[in-house]
């Protein structure tokens, strides 16, 4: 401050942003190897990012339930997944989607239903819609109390209890009016 005045507490400010940036600039370099300005190397992006199989669709009918079951099956196989896993994968997903597509409409309206499978060390199913609220999670815990039925009534809904409960786990929530449910299975 003595050779330059008050100026000196003003400079202060870029001269931190100039050191700061060398001492981000450097540690880039080393981590890349190189010295590098591509964008991935600055936000220190692995190459794999964004890159885990994934498969999505949009469903209105049962049919379309059906056909994405399919799809989830081969989807597994393709990556390899255990046969019994892909199985129940398609078995749980169409048992979800046609939940949502039969009993969750609230009106003759559409609604918007998508389906995301993704793989990164297990299999997670992920199923959003906009219709009515129906809680799954809540549904099979009224299950665990109640006595099986000797009709076919919650089979579904007790199928996929069964598979999660033994292979992974299953989550519901509704926020914002759109309902998401999650299921992850262990491969």
């Amino acid at each position: 401050m003595p050779l330059i005045g008050s100026d000196a507490v003003w400079l202060a400010f870029p001269a931190t942003e100039l050191i700061c940036i060398a001492i981000v600039a450097c540690t880039v370099f080393k981590h890349a190897g190189k010295v590098t300005f591509k964008l991935d190397d600055w936000l220190k992006i692995n190459d794999d990012f964004g890159k885990m199989p994934t498969l999505e669709r949009a469903f209105h009918s049962p049919k379309d339930a059906q056909i994405i079951s399919d799809e989830v099956i081969n989807f597994c196989k393709r990556n390899k997944f255990n046969p019994k896993v892909s199985n129940f994968a398609g078995v749980v997903t169409e048992e979800l989607l046609s939940n949502v597509v039969i009993h969750g409409v609230k009106s003759i309206e559409t609604c918007s239903s998508y389906m995301r499978v993704t793989f990164d060390r297990h299999l997670h199913i992920r199923i959003y819609d906009d219709n009515r609220e129906f809680n799954p999670r809540k549904e099979m815990k009224k299950i665990e109390s109640e006595p099986a039925p000797s009709g076919e009534e919650k089979i579904g809904l007790r199928l996929v209890k069964s598979i999660t409960d033994r292979y992974g786990s299953f989550d519901y929530q509704n926020t914002a009016g759109i309902n998401t449910s999650i299921v992850e299975l262990r491969c």
